[in-house]
């Protein structure tokens, strides 16, 4: 009996807590998106242009450093912005397959 009531209870908390999850989920505020200077692809050209100005003979090594990793901060984020179209070398070799059956 003592079991039996141990293992209801522990059902019950079993199937409560994904559903406090789910009520917690559908209550929160959606993000809103703006077009801020991170996420601008011009501001972040214009960036690059100044930082190429800088004269860099007078920066320390640490500030040298630290415009080295914006940069590249920046070229990532340019990147990705492309949104170029990547394939898989698998999907590449399914194209061929089909193009070879098809023709």
């Amino acid at each position: 009996m003592k079991k039996t009531i141990q293992l209801i209870l522990l059902a019950l908390c079993f199937g409560i807590a994904p559903l406090n999850q789910l009520l917690a989920h559908t209550n929160a505020p959606l993000p809103k998106t703006t077009l801020t200077e991170k996420n601008n692809p011009i501001a972040l050209i214009n960036r690059l242009e100044q930082i190429e100005q800088l004269d860099k003979s007078k920066l320390s090594k640490g500030e040298k450093k630290i415009l080295i990793k914006e940069v590249k901060a920046i070229e990532k984020q340019l990147k990705t912005m492309d949104g170029g179209v990547y394939l898989s070398v698998g999907a590449i070799i399914i194209i061929l397959l089909l193009l070879v059956l098809i023709l």
